[in-house]
């Protein structure tokens, strides 16, 4: 994830973007514009059982689609929707859309999977963002126990009491919270503990690590996913991107997985066919 992405609820890849997009100067009007002409859209990305590959989650991620210039880069308008008074609507807007699309796909029959959306220190740090939240979830009768909300580790470290506070606001609701990009050691993985947190996400260091000429990364990712079932924690491989990666990550005891070797971020629509479609959940690579 990139410094910017890191820091908020909205990722993206610059792949997907074109040289046009990254290159368009944008506004505060021009954000708020896109949100009350509902140019921003939702991508969700399923995260799977590292065993069997069932879907076990689904991450919402924002996105842009300008109606001229296409995708926008979120290094471009995260940072001026940070300085408004427009974030804290619009992370409501996207946890109460992505909350009705989960239970969409459960009336459907698609079997329940927990919501996974990453939250900035602007929201964690509001004095109502609990209550916010609660309201969301309450109003679509949709279990707390389903959501889990992401954060970087930068947040624990802008205003620790703050964060703290509010941490044992939502996790009294029942809600889980997860250290995205997680690079830490076994101190912090135990002290993840020590703070109810529900897990964490590895930084893609530790995977770029993962050969058998560098038995030492290995062995150390193995430590800290022992450590994680240990104290109860789970731990999340994000960005896998090759079956030996796979194979690595299932030999070291790594819980869930999420990446482009399963399926990108795609829209309601096209998660809903992947995840109706026992092939592309990744089952064909359930037992290989």
């Amino acid at each position: 994830m990139n410094p910017v992405a890191g820091s908020t609820l909205y990722q993206g890849r610059a792949s997907e973007l074109s040289g046009a997009a990254r290159d368009l100067p944008l506004s505060h009007a021009s954000v708020r514009a896109a949100f009350e002409a509902r140019e921003l859209e939702i991508a969700y990305q399923p995260i799977l059982r590292a065993n069997d590959l069932a879907p076990v989650a689904c991450e919402a991620l924002l996105r842009w689609h300008h109606p001229t210039r296409g995708l926008q880069h979120p290094a471009q308008f995260i940072p001026i929707l940070e300085r408004s008074s427009l974030s804290l609507d619009v992370g409501d807007w996207l946890l109460e859309t992505a909350a009705r699309q989960m239970l969409e796909w459960q009336a459907a029959g698609i079997p329940a999977m927990r919501l996974a959306v990453n939250v900035a220190s602007w929201q964690i740090h509001a004095a109502d963002f609990a209550s916010r939240t609660q309201r969301v979830l309450e109003s679509l009768d949709l279990p707390a126990s389903r959501l889990t909300l992401e954060i970087s580790q930068d947040v624990l470290l802008d205003r620790p009491h703050l964060a703290l506070s509010t941490f044992g606001e939502l996790l009294a609701l029942g809600i889980g919270v997860e250290v995205d990009d997680f690079g830490g050691g076994p101190s912090a993985v135990t002290r993840l503990a020590r703070a109810s947190m529900a897990g964490f996400k590895l930084d893609r260091r530790f995977l770029d690590g993962l050969s058998p000429d560098n038995p030492g990364a290995i062995e150390e990712l193995r430590l800290l996913a022992q450590l994680a079932r240990d104290l109860g924690l789970r731990c999340t491989a994000e960005g896998v991107q090759t079956d030996a990666e796979l194979a690595a990550l299932r030999a070291i005891g790594i819980t869930e997985v999420q990446g482009h070797l399963f399926c990108a971020a795609m829209s309601p629509e096209t998660l809903t066919d992947y995840l109706h479609s026992p092939t592309n959940t990744g089952q064909d690579r359930a037992t290989s």
